[in-house]
């Protein structure tokens, strides 16, 4: 396995942590991005608001659904966790949580936009 990818199991598996600030042009600290790992699976917090956010934005995803928050839950295990080459992360404002932006196809070099969902309001106004 590639270094990436092995960086990215191991944040995702919570052996390492990772947390990536949010600035703006000026460098101002706006919130931080922090990925879901394997105990943020079993947060209820989290996956209520997950689901919340997921079941608003159905309509702006190809596979289009209303899910209870088992079935977040089994994607987040099943799906998003043991994969390499996909990160989702949590966006937060200071310590308020507003969305969540995932990643697909991650390599050293590139990224595909997965989904990005602004679930709460906060931050900087849109």
């Amino acid at each position: 396995m590639d270094p990436v990818s092995e960086r990215i199991l191991s944040v995702k598996k919570d052996r390492q942590d990772l947390k990536i600030k949010i600035v703006d042009p000026e460098k101002k600290g706006l919130g931080h991005l922090l990925p879901v790992t394997e105990a943020m699976v079993q947060d209820d917090e989290i996956l209520a608001k997950m689901t919340k956010w997921r079941n608003m934005a159905t309509k702006s995803f190809l596979t289009q659904f209303i899910g209870p928050e088992p079935r977040i839950q089994a994607w987040l295990k099943n799906t998003v966790i043991p994969d390499p080459a996909r990160m989702l992360f949590l966006i937060h404002t200071g310590t308020r949580l507003v969305g969540q932006h995932g990643f697909l196809d991650l390599s050293g070099n590139s990224a595909e936009l997965d989904n990005l969902i602004r679930g709460e309001m906060g931050g900087i106004p849109t």
